[in-house]
C-alpha cells in the first residue's frame, strides 16, 4: 500500500503484511485522491433547444444510426428519433427496420449531408458542389416537405440541358412542379 503525503510517498507497513492491521489503531484508511481524465471533458450547454439539437448533427458518440452515402459509402451519423420527426420517409422505416447502419448509394454525400443538415439545423444552404439530381431525389424520395421550398428554386435556377436530360432520367423522383419547369425550360429552348 502506498500512503501519499504533499510532496512525498510512504509505503506503509501493512501493505507489507496485507492480513495484519498494525498501525491503523481504527482500522480505518482514508485515501484522498485526484482522477485526471486523459480526454478534455468540458461539458458545453448550448442556449436554446435548437443549438443542443445542432450539436447532435453528425456525432458519432451519441448517434444510434449510420449512413454509408455515396459509391464510396462515406458515413453520416444521425438519430433515428430526429428524423423520424422529420420526415415520413424515415419515421416508416425506422418502424420496420431495426438495422443501424443504412447503405444510401443513389445520391451524393454533399446532398444527403444537406438533407440531414436541414433536418438537424432547420435550415440549410444546398453549394453549386452538390448534384441538382441528388437534390430532386431527395426532396421526393425522403419526404421532408420544406426541403422543397428551397430545393426546387436552386435546381430551376441552375437548368442546362445535361440536367435537364439527367432530371427526366428520374422522372419518378421530379415532383410536379419542378416538372412544369423543366417542359417550360424545354419549350423556350431550341435543341
Amino acid at each position: 500500500m502506498v500512503v501519499e503525503y504533499p510532496n512525498h510517498y510512504r509505503t506503509h507497513e501493512a501493505a507489507k503484511r496485507p492480513f495484519e492491521n498494525e498501525g491503523f489503531s481504527d482500522d480505518k484508511l482514508f485515501i484522498s485522491c485526484r482522477i485526471l481524465s486523459s480526454r478534455d471533458r468540458r461539458f458545453f450547454l448550448p442556449r436554446t433547444l435548437l443549438a443542443g439539437l445542432s450539436t447532435q448533427f453528425n456525432n458519432v458518440r451519441t448517434a444510434d444510426v449510420e449512413f454509408r452515402v455515396g459509391p464510396g459509402a462515406s458515413p453520416l451519423y444521425a438519430h433515428r428519433g430526429m428524423l423520424s420527426a422529420r420526415s415520413k420517409y424515415f419515421a416508416d422505416m425506422f418502424d420496420s427496420d431495426p438495422r443501424t447502419v443504412i447503405e444510401v448509394p443513389d445520391v451524393g454525400y454533399l446532398a444527403f449531408e444537406a438533407l440531414l443538415k436541414y433536418i438537424y439545423y432547420d435550415q440549410t444552404e444546398f453549394d453549386d458542389d452538390i448534384n441538382p439530381a441528388d437534390l430532386s431525389l431527395l426532396v421526393v424520395k425522403y419526404r421532408v416537405p420544406l426541403v422543397v421550398d428551397i430545393t426546387e428554386p436552386k435546381i430551376l435556377g441552375r437548368l442546362n440541358p445535361r440536367l435537364v436530360c439527367q432530371l427526366l432520367a428520374t422522372h419518378s423522383h421530379v415532383s410536379s412542379t419542378l416538372k412544369d419547369g423543366l417542359i417550360e425550360y424545354i419549350s423556350q429552348k431550341k435543341f
